[in-house]
C-alpha cells in the first residue's frame, strides 16, 4: 500500500477518496471518540481548518479505498494553532512555532482496527506515520505542531519521535466522558523517518503524490494496484543494491556499478 499526497493541486483526482475520509472521521471521531463538537448532520467531519491549502496524507488499498488519513496545514495559513484559536489558547501554554518550516497536523485516523482488525490497522498507521516523516523531509519541514490524545502520544514515543510539550495535560469534555489532550511538536527529519520505518518493518518510500491536474487535463485517478506494485519492485530493488554494496566493502571487492564501470 501507498499513502497518497493530496494537495489542491492534484485533489481533482481523488474527489471519492476525499469524501469517503470526511466520512470515516465524522464515524471515528464523532460516533466513536464522542467529540461533540464535530457533529454534523450529513456525517462528514468538515471544519474550518479544511482548506484549500490543506494537505491530505491518505493510505489506500488496492481498491482505492481509504484505509488511513491525517491532515496537515501550513502554519502561516488556517490551521488549529493560529493565533486567537480556541484550540491553542485551551491546550497550548506556550507560543507555537511558526513559520515556512513548521507545520501543523490534525485528524491522524491510523487505520480502522473496528473494519480491518488491529495487525492491519497497525500496518496502515505505520505507512501514514512513515508517509508524514517523508512529508517533512522532502520539503524541509522541521517540526509539525499536533493535538494527541495521551496515549497516541506514548505510542509514537515508543518508535522514538522526539516530541517537545506546548502546555501540560489537558482534559476535555466528550459525548462519552473526558478526554485527555497533549499539545506538541514532533520532529521530521531522516533520523525519525529511519526510525519509523524500522518499527514497522517499511523498506522503502511509501509517499505518493500524484501530478498536478491543470485545466482539460485528464483527471482519472491513478491506477492504485500498479503503483503499489512499483512501490514494492523500487523498494526491493533499493534493498538488494544496499546489500551487495555491502557485501562488497565487508569482502573488500568493487560494487556491481564499479565493476561495470571498470569493464
Amino acid at each position: 500500500m501507498l499513502c497518497h499526497c493530496v494537495t489542491w493541486a492534484n485533489r481533482h483526482r481523488y474527489t471519492e477518496q476525499i469524501e469517503q475520509m470526511h466520512r470515516q472521521r465524522h464515524e471515528v471521531f464523532v460516533e466513536q471518540l464522542g467529540w461533540k463538537e464535530l457533529r454534523r448532520s450529513d456525517g462528514r467531519d468538515i471544519d474550518e481548518y479544511d482548506t484549500d491549502d490543506s494537505v491530505y496524507l491518505l493510505v489506500l488499498n488496492d481498491n482505492g479505498d481509504v484505509v488511513a488519513s491525517g491532515r496537515l496545514n501550513p502554519s502561516w495559513a488556517r490551521n488549529q494553532f493560529e493565533d486567537e484559536s480556541p484550540l491553542r489558547e485551551k491546550f497550548a501554554a506556550l507560543p507555537p512555532p511558526n513559520g515556512p518550516k513548521v507545520w501543523e497536523g490534525s485528524r491522524l485516523l491510523g487505520g480502522l482496527p473496528h473494519r480491518y482488525g488491529k495487525d492491519f490497522a497497525r500496518a496502515t498507521l505505520g505507512i501514514l506515520l512513515a508517509a508524514g516523516q517523508e512529508f517533512g523531509v522532502r520539503r524541509g519541514i522541521t517540526g509539525i505542531t499536533s493535538i494527541f490524545e495521551a496515549p497516541a502520544l506514548s505510542r509514537l514515543q515508543s518508535i522514538g519521535w522526539e516530541t517537545d510539550p506546548l502546555g501540560l495535560s489537558t482534559t476535555y469534555e466528550t459525548d462519552h466522558g473526558r478526554g485527555e489532550g497533549i499539545a506538541v511538536v514532533w520532529k521530521t527529519d531522516t533520523r525519525h523517518l529511519i526510525r519509523t520505518r524500522q518499527a514497522f518493518g517499511i523498506a522503502g518510500p511509501v509517499l505518493f503524490e500524484a501530478a498536478p491536474v491543470f485545466e482539460d487535463a485528464d483527471t482519472e485517478a491513478p491506477v492504485y494496484s500498479l503503483l503499489n506494485m512499483a512501490a514494492e519492485l523500487g523498494a526491493r530493488r533499493m534493498q538488494d543494491e544496499g546489500i551487495a554494496a555491502m557485501r562488497a566493502i565487508l569482502n573488500r571487492a568493487p560494487a556491481p556499478e564499479q565493476t561495470k564501470r571498470a569493464v
